[in-house]
């Protein structure tokens, strides 16, 4: 754990203040002020802008997205993209649990049901789900996938532009009402906070032992085309 840390300190550095801001923010607005003030700044390019943000750079609304980073780990590693699909999937396990059982009070719904029949200024094209919105799992998912692809990173200074992208899409989440700060401040920090507890776990004895886990797509790509141009 300590030499994970070590390893990424830029990226956590840049957690902590997060968690720091966001805990302010938490103490000095009330919940919902912060939708009703963004509902107030509307406008075209904003909405625009947050919109491109929030369809292109969610892993769970972006399809492009998620395919590409497959496409990443299975050409980087069988076994890494097995440890990405552990990851991910028990974070969001744990949060559908807590959604489910936990935070169920109206207190945690998102903002269109807290409001009710106030009017927002919903953007075209963004479906809004129902009650159940904290913590954010899309957040939480977020940040523990580029927290992932960051650990096994020579180049750590990739941190900026991973951290950046996790905290613009938080932020569009508000934008376009799916979720209030407190539900995404939440889940960024369930999301880093997994990823530092699981990815020691994956290389337990069990993960060292799977004879496939060193293979790639790119590599068994290459092995097939050398024996082709050999027959």
């Amino acid at each position: 754990m300590k030499k994970l840390t070590s390893e990424n300190k830029i990226f956590l550095s840049l957690m902590a203040c997060w968690l720091i801001v966001g805990a302010g923010i938490q103490l000095v607005i009330p919940k919902g002020h912060e939708i009703l003030w963004i509902n107030d700044m509307h406008s075209p390019r904003l909405d625009a802008f947050f919109t491109l943000i929030y369809t292109c750079f969610g892993f769970n609304t972006s399809l492009p997205l998620f395919v590409a980073l497959l496409l990443f780990v299975v050409f980087w590693s069988y076994g890494r993209a097995l440890q990405a699909f552990v990851n991910s999937y028990i974070v969001l396990l744990g949060i559908d649990f807590m959604h489910k059982f936990v935070t169920t009070s109206e207190l945690n719904s998102r903002p269109t049901f807290f409001f009710g029949l106030q009017r927002l200024h919903t953007l075209p094209g963004i479906f809004l789900n129902g009650q159940s919105g904290y913590p954010a799992a899309a957040s939480a998912g977020t940040f523990a996938l580029f927290l992932f692809v960051l650990i096994h990173l020579a180049d750590k200074r990739w941190s900026y532009v991973f951290f950046a992208i996790a905290i613009l899409y938080s932020v569009s989440r508000l934008y376009v009402f799916q979720n209030f700060f407190d539900a995404v401040y939440a889940g960024s920090a369930i999301g880093v906070g997994s990823t530092l507890l699981v990815s020691p776990m994956l290389n337990c004895k069990y993960y060292q032992s799977i004879k496939w886990k060193d293979r790639s797509l790119y590599r068994d790509i290459r092995s097939l085309i050398g024996k082709l141009i050999k027959s």
